[in-house]
């Protein structure tokens, strides 16, 4: 009887493994707390490892610790999204601890960086990765309306670590020794519904006067 009770319990952590390991190489998410609690692994999912997917309900709840011995929180997607956009710059890493002493964001955080890339001809511009469902990016020509020139697609942890973002924009529909006037351009991250702040840009440069 105890053999097959020992038995049993080595089928059980081989299953539990497996199970891990192929939710690992398939992109699924991992639990915060360890598989081997007095009343089984967490059934959240936890944010330390896993970017919020476009696909899920925003507003479901996801585990996060925000230091290595600190408590596991309950956090919703969105809230866990923000934490990845704000504290982790590196689209090939996981958010980890780097959120560790630090407030949720109440707001979408903007791309990181938006900056001019040398360019004599066309507009061109550059900004670091920033984890989001989206970048958008607009364009205003003089006193015209804004409209978009550029969107590229993130959408989930899996996606991004197959396909490398875009983060250079080159519009050579403008060009600029024949611009009269000025061309703003204005970028976002885009997370489900919400947009963050605008990072701007303008050519050519707006003099800077003395007051």
């Amino acid at each position: 009887m105890k053999r097959n009770y020992y038995i049993l319990l080595i089928i059980v952590f081989v299953c539990v493994y497996c199970t891990e390991r192929i939710d690992s190489i398939n992109g699924v998410t991992g639990h915060c707390e360890s598989l081997f609690l007095k009343d089984g692994p967490s059934d959240r999912l936890c944010i330390n490892n896993r970017f919020p997917d476009y696909s899920l309900n925003s507003l479901d709840t996801a585990g996060w610790k925000s230091c290595e011995f600190s408590t596991e929180e309950e956090v919703t997607y969105f809230e866990g999204a923000y934490l990845w956009s704000a504290f982790n710059p590196k689209y090939n890493e996981n958010l980890s601890y780097k959120a560790c002493g630090e407030n949720i964001p109440s707001v979408v955080p903007p791309v990181r960086n938006f900056v001019k890339n040398t360019n004599n001809l066309h507009p061109s511009m550059k900004w670091n990765f920033t984890w989001g469902h989206y970048y958008i990016l607009k364009r205003k020509i003089g006193n015209g309306a804004w409209q978009t020139v550029f969107t590229d697609s993130l959408l989930s942890y899996a996606y991004v670590n197959n396909n490398i973002p875009d983060t250079v924009y080159t519009d050579f529909t403008i060009n600029l020794k024949n611009l009269e006037g000025y061309v703003w351009y204005a970028i976002y991250n885009k997370l489900w519904d919400s947009l963050s702040p605008a990072s701007i840009l303008v050519w050519p440069a707006i003099p800077q006067i003395d007051r």
